[in-house]
């Protein structure tokens, strides 16, 4: 009955023994510089207190505790009860409390100090009613604009979805329609996830997010899978292994259910793997027109160092070499749709021993090959999606870009050799022929 007189869209249950006295006008409430001007004090006592949501889920359950009341404030000395089947301890006020019950106000501040040894966030999570979708089986979120929020928090071990973590801590403001996450940091398979967000809704119901995140020492793979593999089924955590460094910048627009508009998304990502591998990635097998190496299914990277750009849908990837165990790499140019278009260019290092030991067949034509200052061969591929095929092709473009930057990297290397030992002027000029150009192939 309190929670329909307060206008509650929750259920409340259990029992309050209530022992309040109150002296003063009620216009006072109303007028905030005034209303800590009220005569009350007295104690209210909860006995098996518990909000439940809709759909009968319990958010809280078996509460129990002595509060105090003082002029306009609830003091919280200690809060105990279970949150979603957890056990759980609050200690903290609430402001405006009288002004909340007694007037047509519905603004309420609360701040205090949270913990629980777990936590299951997809059991708490606040269900608005799409009256316009009504057949809709989405959950849709919403801030509440009319509480404001201080609260640091202490979880021992939580969940949301297939992500579970450990050690969650940090402190939750909330006001004005304004949710900032302030040093969160949570534990996960011996790494760490640390980051501040800001997430403000607007008034057609979208949550615009802007943030920083830092995560150390993080295993790809179950990394990928506890984050359904990021939308995208072309890499997964089934081919995926590695610990992740990672600096990143984001923002964007989410719809109240929570679905992302790629389209404005941006974010900067600056990180680092160590321990890199790629397991059983069939699209790989199409290298094997170039490379025929059963290597190929099993790919142990070097360390490796990247920049990402995400803008527009698209994905940019700055220029890298990845060394491996099988062929060296590198990206020249790259990009990725978040609708998982891809294109890349790439170059391929296939040193000596593997052009021979893998014979490199003699009707290939040398011109989509030039040869490295070590002996060994570049192969430039293009590599895109057409369709929804994934398409390998030699990159006639880049291979005679090479040749011509070789040609004048030489040029000038050779000019400088003749000023230091003959004093040829600025002006002269040397004709060179390319040294790395002609490849024998073997049978």
């Amino acid at each position: 009955k309190v929670g329909k007189l307060a206008n509650l869209e929750q259920n409340l249950t259990g029992f309050a023994a209530v022992d309040v006295q109150y002296q003063g006008l009620v216009s006072q409430l109303q007028n905030t510089s005034k209303a800590d001007r009220w005569k009350g004090q007295g104690v209210i006592k909860l006995e098996n207190f518990g909000i439940q949501n809709r759909g009968d889920s319990m958010i809280l359950s078996q509460v129990n505790g002595t509060l105090s009341v003082k002029e306009n404030k609830l003091q919280i000395p200690q809060l105990n009860g279970y949150i979603s089947n957890s056990k759980f301890n609050f200690r903290g006020s609430v402001n405006s409390i009288a002004s909340y019950i007694f007037t047509e106000s519905n603004n309420i501040d609360i701040s205090g100090v949270f913990s629980t040894p777990y936590l299951d966030y997809d059991r708490i999570a606040y269900v608005m009613e799409d009256k316009n979708q009504k057949s809709s089986t989405q959950t849709a979120f919403r801030l509440p604009k009319d509480v404001s929020l201080n609260l640091r928090y202490d979880i021992k071990s939580f969940k949301q979805g297939k992500f579970k973590g450990t050690n969650l801590n940090g402190t939750v403001l909330l006001k004005n329609k304004l949710l900032q996450l302030s040093q969160v940091s949570i534990g996960f398979q011996g790494g760490t996830l640390q980051g501040d967000i800001s997430i403000r809704q607007s008034n057609d119901g979208n949550f615009i997010p802007t943030g920083y995140f830092n995560c150390k020492n993080v295993p790809l793979k179950p990394l990928f899978y506890s984050f359904d593999n990021f939308d995208q089924q072309e890499i997964t955590d089934k081919h995926l292994s590695g610990n992740l460094n990672a600096q990143m910048s984001i923002a964007g627009v989410w719809d109240q259910y929570l679905n992302c508009d790629f389209q404005s998304l941006f974010a900067q990502i600056d990180l680092n793997i160590n321990n890199g591998r790629i397991k059983n990635y069939e699209p790989l097998l199409a290298l094997s027109k170039f490379v025929k190496v059963k290597e190929l299914m099993d790919i142990q990277f070097e360390p490796i160092s990247q920049s990402i750009e995400i803008k527009d849908n698209w994905m940019y990837l700055s220029p890298i070499e990845l060394k491996n165990n099988v062929v060296n790499l590198s990206i020249l140019e790259a990009k990725h749709s978040l609708d998982n278009e891809m294109d890349y260019r790439l170059k391929l290092i296939i040193n000596q021993l593997l052009s021979y030991k893998y014979s490199l067949r003699k009707n290939r034509d040398p011109e989509l090959y030039t040869n490295t200052s070590n002996g060994g061969m570049s192969l430039f591929i293009h590599v895109f999606t057409q369709g929804d095929e994934l398409m390998f092709k030699y990159d006639r473009k880049n291979v005679k870009a090479k040749i011509k930057e070789e040609v004048k990297k030489e040029k000038q290397e050779l000019k400088a050799i003749l000023r230091k030992e003959f004093g040829l002027k600025k002006k002269d000029s040397v004709a060179t022929k390319p040294k790395h150009v002609d490849v024998e192939w073997d049978e």
